[in-house]
């Protein structure tokens, strides 16, 4: 909260530790200790380079923990120990288990058992709060910044308007994430009722209206998607390949956000001038087929012939996932416990979550779409139509059923070097 006697914001993102140890020499300001609002903009207009880059960089550079934020404390969004509550991916994954397309089952030859998931209806405290708690604060945190990438900043400055840009982009994707899950489809009567509380900067004192449509948020989302495409533009910021560069914001985020935005609102040529610049950079290109999901290349898929390694999937180490736009480095602070969510979530092979009858309630296709899937498509060597037997995973024997889910599968562990260590991996366990 900024007042008249407190006109300081000493940044919760580091800045000032940061900023007083590499280029002190450049401000004079007393007391030593302390670095004012108005400071702060007056040396992204008019500082040096090198001060506005270590501006820009103290306070933008985290903001990509918030395109897929994890409360690690457990302080505000659920108060429950279950990773599927307060991991926003997470949340994204069992969200998908309200269709129809994807169950979370278990038992080799039952097919009547397939949902366990606490929906929303149903009011529970520790599911929906993880929900509206995550994206709400991604975007409280986008807002501080854009205190300071302001417009005038980004004007003055190709580093502030990349700044502005990611701040953009935090929030956009975020407000899209709250009507996602909160509000009726769009274009399924959607268009017309409430949107969400829309704030355009971090005031704890302002209250935001409700009064707005669906419609009238979105067309909000838009602008700030547009706005960050022309900033990014102007910054130099082209498209990266998050195999060679993850944990960056570029043009290929920023029009995936718009091309989401635009399918949900039924804008078909948005959608389609977004996508096609993605696809017409030349950054990305399709994986392949020996990179999508965990292949076994072992001697059969009798339980002790299988051998998946984790640095051959390429949604486990974006080193051959060419299709990847924004990512995360292995082990990164920004992802949080990732190891413990594919583990438990998405790894077949993990026996964290062993059901009834030694059975793991992963995730796995609906045989009905299985079978929809030609033969041709690289994307039904996801999924495993037989069921896997007694498969031992440590001292635990666990059945893997049928129509099983691949595409985080790995027996062996991925170290801190993306490459599996076959002599560590009984110390290590899954990663």
């Amino acid at each position: 909260m900024r007042t008249n006697n407190m006109k300081k914001f000493i940044c919760t993102l580091s800045l000032v530790s940061l900023l007083f140890a590499s280029c002190n020499k450049y401000l004079d300001v007393p007391p030593a200790n302390n670095i004012y609002d108005e400071q702060i903009k007056e040396l992204l207009a008019n500082g040096s380079e090198e001060v506005q880059q270590k501006i820009v960089a103290a306070m933008a550079n985290k903001l990509v923990q918030y395109m897929s934020y994890v409360d690690n404390g457990n302080q505000y969004s659920t108060g429950s120990a279950s990773y599927s509550n307060y991991y926003m991916n997470t949340l994204e994954y069992m969200h998908n288990l309200l269709g129809s397309d994807i169950v979370y089952g278990y038992g080799q030859d039952n097919d009547s058992r397939w949902y366990n998931l606490e929906n929303l209806g149903n009011n529970r405290d520790d599911v929906v709060r993880g929900f509206w708690f995550l994206p709400a604060r991604s975007i409280a945190e986008a807002n501080k910044v854009l205190m300071y990438m302001t417009k005038e900043a980004a004007e003055n400055s190709k580093l502030a308007a990349d700044g502005r840009a990611r701040c953009l982009i935090v929030r956009a994707y975020n407000y899209m994430n709250l009507l996602e899950t909160f509000q009726d489809a769009y274009l399924q009567g959607g268009k017309d009722k409430l949107g969400m509380p829309w704030y355009e900067e971090f005031d704890l004192n302002k209250v935001a209206s409700r009064d707005a449509t669906a419609q009238e948020t979105y067309s909000k989302i838009i602008r700030d998607l547009e706005e960050a495409i022309a900033l990014l533009s102007k910054a130099g910021v082209g498209y990266t390949s998050a195999a060679t560069e993850v944990e960056d914001f570029d043009l290929g985020v920023a029009n995936f956000c718009l091309a989401r935005a635009a399918l949900w609102t039924g804008d078909w040529a948005k959608c389609i001038s977004a996508c096609s610049a993605i696809i017409n950079s030349g950054a990305y290109s399709l994986m392949k087929p020996e990179n999508y999901g965990g292949h076994n290349i072992g001697e059969s898929w009798a339980a002790d012939d299988i051998l998946i390694l984790p640095e051959d999937n390429g949604f486990i180490s974006v080193r051959n996932n060419s299709e990847c736009i924004l990512g995360y480095r292995y082990g990164s602070s920004f992802t949080g416990n990732v190891t413990a969510l594919n583990s438990v979530y998405r790894n077949i092979f993990s026996n964290s979550s062993a059901g009834t009858s030694g059975y793991p309630s992963h995730a796995r296709i609906d045989d009905q779409l299985y079978k929809k899937i030609v033969a041709e498509d690289c994307r039904q060597d996801c999924f495993r139509p037989e069921a896997i037997g007694s498969y031992k995973y440590a001292t635990t024997t666990a059945q893997i059923g049928k129509y099983c889910n691949l595409k985080f599968a790995a027996n062996r562990g991925l170290m801190e070097d993306g490459k599996t260590h076959y002599e560590e991996a009984d110390k290590v366990g899954l990663q």
